[in-house]
């Protein structure tokens, strides 16, 4: 099976974010992660982790809380 292979600009579209520090911030890694992802490309783990999370249904995603 192949998995579709994100991009740091994929993340940021997808996630809305306007720069790489942004990304950074909201993913909990530093400039300097997000800066080796778009030379090397995002590891295959985290790769994995997008696509089940990009391809799972909306029931079987975990909704926020609400009170």
């Amino acid at each position: 099976m192949s998995i579709y292979q994100f991009t740091v600009d994929d993340l940021r579209a997808r996630y809305g974010c306007k720069s790489d520090i942004e990304l950074a911030n909201l993913l909990g890694w530093s400039k300097g992660t997000i800066s080796l992802w778009r030379s090397s490309g995002i590891p295959v783990g985290y790769q994995r982790f997008l696509n089940v999370e990009t391809h799972t249904t909306p029931s079987r995603k975990k909704l926020p809380l609400t009170a």
